[in-house]
């Protein structure tokens, strides 16, 4: 991957990721922070697609406004989000608000989020860690046996553990999570007491993306 560096604040990065395991095209990113939620987006088990600036919103004021995402949902809703450390939300209070203001009235979805909630808990981090285990390719007969070894104990509540004690390999679970075959609760918590099951919660998949980032629906 050919990632192009701005130099003079380390705080930006123009760049790309190529998350060819769920997408058949790169998501370009201008910071450090809108990387870190693209990573946490791509790991929402609902997320299908996310592209980058998709288009120009012309506001009551005369001026335009460009999103920086529109993530695509797997029940073929979407919302458009706007990426902004907390800091700077003052001085763009007025303009997000026109924003999402006109969206609205177009029927569309529209979503501001923050380091606040793309950091929580190391939300960001574990979601890159995550991203690692999903370039790793998996024969057809493994896959196999790891989905129906789910199935088979989700009355169960299986966790990481006892998927484990079966045989199965935690970068085999973590590859599946990555690539939205199986799912776990929001936060990516990789941990042994994880639970884990089917992707197969196709519903109310704008309050779930809400969910995973811990933001309020609306």
């Amino acid at each position: 991957m050919t990632r192009k560096v701005v130099t003079g604040s380390p705080h930006r990065e123009v760049g790309l990721v190529n998350p060819r395991w769920l997408i058949n095209h790169p998501v370009h990113h201008e910071s450090h922070l809108e990387r870190r939620f693209v990573m946490a987006a791509l790991a929402c088990p609902v997320v299908t697609d996310i592209v980058h600036q998709p288009i120009k919103v012309d506001l009551d004021d005369g001026a335009t406004y460009t999103p920086d995402f529109y993530v695509e949902l797997a029940d073929g809703d979407g919302v458009y989000i706007e990426v902004k450390p907390t800091k700077f939300l003052p001085k763009h209070q007025e303009t997000l608000e026109a924003a999402g203001d006109v969206l609205t009235r177009q029927g569309k979805k529209y979503l501001v989020i923050t380091d606040s909630e793309i950091d929580r808990d190391g939300l960001g981090k574990r979601a890159i860690l995550l991203m690692r285990y999903a370039r790793m390719q998996l024969d057809p007969e493994t896959v196999h046996h790891c989905i129906r070894l789910v199935e088979t104990m989700a009355t169960q509540d299986p966790t990481l553990r006892e998927l484990l004690a079966e045989g199965l390999s935690e970068a085999e679970i973590w590859n599946l999570v990555a690539r939205h075959e199986l799912r776990i609760p929001p936060g990516i918590h990789l941990e042994a007491n994880t639970p884990v099951s089917i992707n197969n919660q196709k519903e109310n998949c704008h309050d779930q993306l809400c969910a995973w980032f811990g933001v309020e629906a609306r």
